[in-house]
């Protein structure tokens, strides 16, 4: 897996309409990406992708609930 970083984005500014029944962080979102700033620090993996070159990539993300 390449894409190191993970970006975490919730709902807590989104106002849902009153009959949805989702509140204020009621939704998570993990993205993979590179570093953003890699280009700008010699010591971050590279996250360039020239012409011709194909990109592809897989990641497994595994959590688990203590249910105590």
């Amino acid at each position: 897996m390449d894409e190191i970083a993970r970006s975490m984005v919730d709902n807590s500014g989104v106002n849902p309409p009153e009959d949805d029944g989702d509140g204020p962080r009621a939704g998570l979102c993990l993205e993979p990406q590179k570093f953003p700033k890699a280009p700008n620090h010699p010591n971050f993996p590279i996250s360039r992708l020239d012409p011709g070159e194909v990109y592809s990539n897989r990641g497994v993300d595994k959590f688990a609930a203590d249910q105590s």
